[in-house]
């Protein structure tokens, strides 16, 4: 499985992290050593950066969504009251509706915020 991860984040790290801090042998390095460090990790850098990159979004799972219900399998946003064969119908019309998985994600995902 592919792992997504945000480049000019870790490039950005990059920048702010010291060499004392990442390599802690690092005062005891010769000066060419740290130059050679210094080199390799500016072309990680620079091939992170010219990396392709894939076109993703961030998903909100259903469970996670502050339109889900959990307890019935509803969603404010998506869900309906549907006939037999599958169509959107008034409630007086039928009973079932239309239920999602708490994994299901959809375009109109909103993050349900902490304290409710």
């Amino acid at each position: 499985m592919a792992r997504l991860i945000d480049a000019d984040e870790l490039v950005a790290n990059f920048r702010k992290t010291q060499m004392t801090e990442a390599i802690p042998e690092w005062k005891n390095l010769s000066f060419a050593s740290k130059e050679a460090v210094i080199r390799y990790v500016t072309e990680v850098r620079k091939m992170i950066l010219e990396f392709p990159t894939v076109d993703a979004v961030s998903v909100v799972r259903c469970r996670d969504c502050k339109h889900w219900h959990e307890e019935i399998g509803w969603c404010d946003e998506h869900s309906y009251f549907m006939g037999d064969d599958g169509l959107p119908c008034d409630p007086s019309e039928s009973p079932n509706w239309k239920m999602f998985n708490a994994d299901y994600f959809c375009a109109d995902g909103e993050r349900r915020c902490e304290d409710g």
